[in-house]
């Protein structure tokens, strides 16, 4: 790993830091949204991205940044909805990791397709 790409994680993951104070509900809202964001842009996808600052960049990353978007919605609307499941961290964070997998799945499609095209 590059010096660059150490500091890169250290940028990303950083901000995480804060969402552990947080009180209450939000605290798991927050750090469910972010960990499953962090992983998904952050880790799985960051060597399948088209070139940067590209119209193929943009039109392959919008229908992906929707998608997550939706789920991630989702996601905090059960978490909010149904609190007894904060007490099962170790379920809860298996369907935050499978649903990350399925969008990584979802989203690698999404970049084949769409450098299929061009």
């Amino acid at each position: 790993m590059k010096i660059w790409e150490k500091w890169q994680m250290v940028l990303v993951s950083g901000p995480c830091i804060p969402l552990l104070f947080l009180p209450g509900v939000w605290a798991s809202v927050a750090i469910i949204a972010y960990a499953s964001t962090f992983v998904l842009f952050g880790i799985v996808l960051i060597g399948e991205y088209p070139e940067w600052n590209t119209r193929e960049f943009w039109q392959t990353v919008l229908p992906i940044i929707v998608m997550h978007t939706l789920i991630l919605a989702g996601v905090v609307f059960l978490d909010l909805r149904y609190e007894e499941i904060h007490h099962l961290p170790r379920i809860l964070m298996s369907i935050v990791g499978f649903i990350v997998l399925l969008e990584w799945r979802i989203s690698s499609w999404i970049i084949e397709s769409r450098r299929r095209r061009h």
